[in-house]
């Protein structure tokens, strides 16, 4: 089970696993008064890509007459267009044009942005998927993906990450794929692509083609990319191609950027330990984000404290090095000075995800995810080899972010 850990850049890719839904606001575009819907104003991307049935807007402070400084929250039933929302109930208070609403939108995931052309959504929803061994399961190794239907030519979902990138660096970008779900019909050529660009130069790499087939089984795809060596704005896009009017529907989940800079594997874009851990000392920690507090009269609440209402969780990895060669240590002191700079690293425990034989918490028997942004601590232990140049024993822990 080697592990593997990259270097992100300076600015990495936001919400890599889609957990968390995309955070709007917008405001009152026809006045309120005692409807099951609410139009509102234009947002980019449109109201129908953000939000769907089960979701919950906040609309106010009011400044209609009569139900001045009223605010209220209501679910939503249905989005038909790309400024109405059909509401649960009607609200009890009236409101004005320009008065506020927000809400998170549980379609599109925060930090990416889509074609006008495509429908998302961030699993779970209605639908149920199986794994090879027939294990329910909607995300890869949690409950949240991100699903695409793609409908035209150059359709993407796309993430735009600035002026971040390293002359003539070598990263290395991929993620997971499931339930491709391609168009029928002949005379179509449709690919799914994974694209980066630096500015000046972009990678092209297929992903999966039609002729592939449909598939539900969970496939991992990467690249590599050397920058330009003037490179202006990154750009990581999962785009679609065809040649006919067909459409494709995937699952995408747990995407990286990394690089492996001042490592032994820099030209790879990603450093594999040199050793592995002491047999029984790896240890993979949920980390909950709920919070349990007593109440005055004895009762208990128990909240999200990350005010999602999703149940996010981290997780937090630890293991022992004991008599590890000396390369390794030096590569992990390197990659922690760019952690030191405010960079966050990529960490890939190691196993084989797409035959099920990934890391899981022992008591129990949760997946891993395979990719976790967040911090590395080392700790050096006493030398206990007589060759204390080459050999040396420390701990290890990576926490998610």
């Amino acid at each position: 089970m080697a592990f593997r850990m990259g270097i992100s850049p300076s600015v990495p890719i936001k919400n890599n696993s889609f957990r968390e839904g995309t955070y709007k606001t917008t405001t009152v575009a026809v006045a309120y008064t005692e409807l099951t819907s609410l139009t509102v104003a234009t947002t980019t991307p449109a109201i129908n890509q953000l939000l769907r049935a089960g979701d919950v807007i906040q609309i106010g402070p009011s400044t209609y007459t009569g139900s001045v400084g009223r605010s209220e929250y209501v679910s939503v039933a249905s989005v038909g267009s790309t400024t109405v929302i059909t509401l649960d109930s009607a609200l009890t208070y009236d409101y004005s044009i320009g008065d506020a609403v927000s809400f998170i939108g549980t379609r599109l995931a925060g930090g990416w942005t889509l074609s006008s052309n495509l429908i998302a959504d961030i699993l779970p929803n209605y639908m149920t998927y199986f794994d090879s061994l027939g294990t329910k399961f909607r995300g890869f190794s949690d409950n949240f993906a991100q699903s695409i239907t793609y409908y035209a030519n150059g359709a993407d979902i796309r993430q735009t990450l600035g002026d971040v990138l390293i002359p003539g660096i070598v990263y290395r970008l991929g993620g997971f794929t499931a339930d491709l779900d391609w168009a029928t019909g002949a005379g179509a050529t449709e690919i799914l692509r994974l694209q980066f660009s630096d500015g000046v130069d972009q990678t092209n790499y297929t992903i999966s083609t039609g002729a592939d087939g449909d598939r539900s089984a969970w496939t991992e795809f990467s690249t590599t990319h050397t920058v330009n060596a003037n490179p202006t704005t990154a750009t990581y896009m999962l785009d679609y191609a065809e040649t006919a009017d067909k459409s494709l529907t995937v699952v995408f989940d747990d995407v990286y950027l990394e690089h492996a800079r001042d490592t032994d594997d820099y030209a790879s874009g990603v450093y594999t330990f040199d050793d592995d851990p002491d047999a029984g000392s790896v240890n993979f920690n949920l980390i909950t984000q709920y919070q349990t507090l007593e109440l005055a009269n004895g009762g208990r609440v128990r909240y999200d404290a990350t005010g999602t209402g999703r149940g996010i969780a981290k997780y937090e990895t630890t293991a022992e090095f004991t008599n590890a060669p000396k390369a390794l240590y030096n590569n992990l002191v390197n990659m922690l000075a760019w952690q030191n700079s405010g960079n966050l690293l990529v960490f890939h425990p190691g196993g084989d995800y797409t035959l099920n034989t990934s890391p899981y918490i022992q008591r129990t028997g949760q997946r891993i995810p395979p990719v976790m942004y967040g911090y590395m601590e080392l700790t050096p232990k006493t030398h206990n080899h007589w060759d204390l140049l080459n050999y040396v024993s420390f701990s290890f822990k990576f926490m998610e972010v």
